[in-house]
């Protein structure tokens, strides 16, 4: 056995120098095993059988034929595995872009255009003609009645208030809208902001019904004064939000800059990534669902 490794270590050894390098190495079993091996193979199972770690093989390193083709069938094994996983990899990345293009191509998150722009304000006109109610005692209190601007909202409250279910159709219609993924995205957010704005309208007044109730109770008489003011503080502060709304819509800029208001629209009317997210949890679930459906199907068979 030792002389045959040894004839077989001197069939390797081309030059006769008592060790084995790398090319003879990747010579000797090109021949031996009839196979086409590369450098990288070739070093691989230099790196195995070196011991000495000298980068050659001397006789005491030198192992039979079958221990290095079992290393190379090992080594061409890992490459190929390695080559199909890349391929996978390479193949899943595909999908996944193919799959952010068209969720991209669905939803509108560009920047706004400058039609998206003035579009996006016009929405903020269903909490400006709600809040109008507090804004009588400002009117009358500067004279604004003969105002032109005035005017052309009183005219647009009156017209909004003949419609039966006016505030209940807009607040439909807005949410609908909102869903629309072919809008802008400073469109839909801005569409949002309007409904929570008139949404939180209804809170000034129940704290004036609980005002009026607890006075009666209490026995107490409140100033008219003191309802004029609430009524002024009510109606200014809505339209200074609305007003830093609709100036940094008209820059392009989304007002995401209203405490808790903006937090819950961000959750409403998410981004490309978020929307993407979403998706990937999503189809996540679907297959963790299929794969519980198929043990279960197993275990009622078993």
């Amino acid at each position: 056995m030792v002389d045959k490794l040894s004839d077989v270590f001197r069939s390797f050894d081309t030059n006769r120098d008592g060790k084995i390098s790398l090319e003879e190495l990747k010579g000797g079993l090109s021949k031996v095993l009839s196979a086409t091996i590369n450098d990288s193979q070739a070093r691989q199972i230099m790196q195995q059988f070196d011991s000495s770690g000298d980068g050659s093989l001397q006789l005491d390193e030198f192992a039979t034929i079958e221990n290095f083709r079992n290393k190379l069938d090992k080594i061409i094994f890992e490459e190929r595995k390695a080559v199909e996983q890349a391929q996978t990899e390479a193949q899943l990345a595909k999908v996944a872009a193919e799959k952010a293009e068209a969720i991209s191509a669905m939803i509108n998150n560009k920047p706004p255009s400058s039609l998206d722009r003035v579009f996006s304000v016009l929405f903020f006109l269903l909490p400006i003609l709600d809040a109008l109610p507090y804004a009588g005692y400002i009117i009358q209190d500067y004279k604004l009645d003969n105002n032109p601007i005035v005017a052309e909202f009183a005219f647009l409250y009156v017209l909004y208030q003949t419609v039966p279910f006016s505030g209940l159709i807009a607040f439909f219609l807005f949410n609908l809208l909102s869903n629309n993924l072919a809008l802008n995205r400073l469109v839909r957010y801005n569409i949002q902001l309007a409904i929570f704005l008139d949404i939180a309208l209804i809170f000034p007044g129940i704290i004036g019904v609980f005002a009026e109730v607890g006075t009666k109770f209490l026995g107490v008489q409140l100033s008219p004064a003191v309802a004029d003011l609430a009524s002024d503080v009510t109606f200014i502060s809505f339209i200074s939000v609305i007003s830093y709304a609709v100036i940094s819509s008209l820059f392009g800029i989304e007002p995401d800059k209203i405490p808790i208001i903006t937090e819950r629209i961000k959750q409403r009317v998410p981004t490309t990534e978020e929307f993407q997210k979403f998706y990937n949890e999503f189809e996540e679930r679907l297959k963790q669902e299929e794969e519980e459906k198929r043990k279960n199907g197993d275990v009622d068979k078993k």
